[in-house]
């Protein structure tokens, strides 16, 4: 009986030991595993900030610089002078919307969006280059005219013809000189109403001079009726100076409105980029400030843990002795 009585509280006593021992194993596996689950998290939050985060942020920056230098480009289209000189900035311009497209491939969730815009700006300054292209085809037509109407007027100035009829000559020399002289003026302008006035003025003057070269005598009659026509053929008929000027200045504000259009689609595109930056620099703030709150939480959860850990580990001690 007496033995019976000696093993109970030993049983007892190891009953309790072995509890308490698990129990504290068990505590010591949950600290573990929360600890293990906070830093999983940590090297996630890391790992997004290294792969993701920064090269996106990176590439928006970049995106953005290339569209600036795609404006300039556009700009530096639209001045172009020769046609060599304009198939040069067409084909870095090209190479600009190629390098935009390659960098958004790397954009998921914003690749419809930017592809798009990406490929109505490459339309646009397809459609700019068409315009450029078509002025620079006038400019080389209006050269041409203009030189024929040098020479023209060069050939008047240096005839000396002798005849009795000078007052009648000379008023055909100066209407004629006044229309070359304003059609020399019309080449400088760029406005329609300017144009316009100008044009009315040539027609008034030409019909003067119609009416004057039909008065002349006929000895010089056929001689500056010939030049007459000269001056209908390269001021008024088909491809005339003047048409061409006003064709001209129609295709320069189309080209001008163009490039307006196309700097605002780039400029909205850029914009875009940069508030998808933005937007996504605030949301990966928000949540790296949200995360760092939660780790600094858990490492106070943890710190309660441990010390409860430790007062159970001191009194299990003092138990057992």
């Amino acid at each position: 009986m007496k033995k019976n009585k000696l093993l109970k509280p030993k049983k007892s006593l190891v009953n309790k030991f072995a509890i308490f021992l698990l129990s504290f194993l068990i505590l010591f596996i949950f600290v573990i595993v929360i600890s293990y689950c906070r830093l999983t998290e940590y090297k996630e939050l890391l790992n997004d900030v290294t792969s993701k985060s920064i090269p996106k942020i990176a590439k928006s920056s970049i995106i953005y610089k290339q569209t600036s230098e795609l404006i300039y480009l556009t700009e530096k289209l639209n001045n172009s002078r020769t046609q060599a000189y304009r198939r040069i900035t067409l084909n870095q311009v090209k190479d600009k919307i190629n390098t935009l497209k390659e960098l958004e491939k790397k954009y998921d969730r914003e690749n419809n969006y930017i592809m798009n815009s990406l490929l109505v700006i490459k339309e646009e300054l397809l459609k700019l280059n068409t315009l450029i292209e078509q002025r620079l085809i006038l400019k080389e037509k209006l050269e041409k005219q203009n030189t024929k109407l040098f020479l023209l007027n060069k050939s008047i100035l240096s005839n000396k013809i002798e005849t009795s009829f000078l007052k009648t000559l000379d008023l055909w020399k100066l209407t004629y000189s006044e229309i070359i002289n304003l059609n020399y003026k019309s080449l400088s302008l760029d406005k329609f109403s300017s144009l316009k006035e100008n044009i009315k003025k040539i027609n008034e003057l030409n019909i003067k001079l119609k009416q004057i070269t039909r008065n002349l005598d006929s000895s010089i009659k056929s001689y500056y009726l010939t030049y007459y026509e000269s001056l209908q053929d390269i001021v008024f008929k088909k491809d005339s100076l003047l048409k061409l000027k006003t064709e001209q200045l129609k295709i320069q504000n189309k080209a001008i409105g163009k490039e307006n259009f196309v700097n605002n689609l780039i400029e909205d595109f850029s914009h875009q980029i940069e508030y998808s930056s933005y937007t996504f620099l605030e949301n990966f703030t928000q949540k790296t400030k949200e995360n760092a709150k939660k780790v600094n939480k858990q490492m106070d959860y943890m710190i309660v843990l441990l010390l409860s850990l430790f007062i159970y580990l001191i009194f299990l001690i003092y138990y057992l002795n």
